[in-house]
């Protein structure tokens, strides 16, 4: 069982999958009241299906209040990305086109100003070790620093599920049908378009680097993202 803790309220960056699920559940043992917020922008397809596996946590815990919300990050991510875009292409090439990483960043500063709207000072991400790949699965790209940034503005980021076997423990919670889960039909989210792109990326960038290399350039990129919206936080 998961451990029970009171609290009054957590966000959940919510992507109606598998992960970010076992989070929202985790949330819902601990608080009150649990934001299930949900970020879409240009080539994000059907963000209402998120609602499938919100109202299978509904039915575990009926006790929760949770609140879904589907926001708009596109001029958050034009701002993170484009913001020195020249400057970035000469300096870090084709990494500017780790667009799932740069999205992150968008979703995170928005996260961090719903927080300070709504008095919220505990963030759940359903990141997991075994996608290290994308920047912000990875604690040396990018995890450890958004920690920090988070913490800059008096709210606690932890990613609670980052080595489970998230499957297993949906299943074992009765929230989903299957321990065979991800990847099926049955896994219904989001789905975004833009990651074959972000899959080319890196499969042109590992054949040329080792994964430390490419753990140590794409963090040194994202390190100065993070400072941007710190910046940028900072003018708000």
């Amino acid at each position: 069982m998961i451990e029970i803790m009171e609290a009054d309220k957590i966000l959940v960056l919510y992507s109606g999958g598998s992960d970010s699920t076992l989070a929202a559940a985790i949330a819902a043992r601990k608080a009150k009241t649990v934001y299930l917020i949900t970020y879409k922008r240009f080539g994000f397809f059907s963000p209402d299906l998120v609602s499938h596996n919100m109202h299978a946590l509904e039915h575990k815990f009926p006790e929760v209040r949770f609140v879904s919300e589907i926001i708009d990050i596109e001029s958050e991510y034009r701002d993170v990305a484009y913001s020195n875009h020249l400057g970035d292409l000469r300096k870090y090439g084709l990494i500017t086109q780790s667009v799932c990483g740069l999205c992150k960043v968008a979703m995170h500063w928005r996260t961090i100003k719903e927080c300070m709207k709504k008095g919220v000072h505990l963030v759940y991400d359903g990141a997991v070790e075994s996608t290290n790949i994308f920047p912000a699965q990875n604690k040396r790209i990018m995890l450890d620093g958004l920690s920090g940034l988070y913490r800059e503005h008096g709210i606690t980021y932890e990613n609670p599920v980052y080595d489970m076997d998230t499957q297993r423990m949906l299943f074992k919670e009765g929230i989903i049908p299957s321990d065979k889960y991800k990847g099926t039909s049955k896994d219904i989210q989001p789905v975004c378009s833009q990651q074959l792109l972000f899959t080319r990326f890196v499969d042109y960038y590992l054949a040329k680097h080792s994964f430390s290399e490419y753990e140590e350039r794409v963090g040194e990129y994202y390190r100065e993202k993070l400072d941007y919206v710190r910046g940028r936080l900072g003018d708000d």
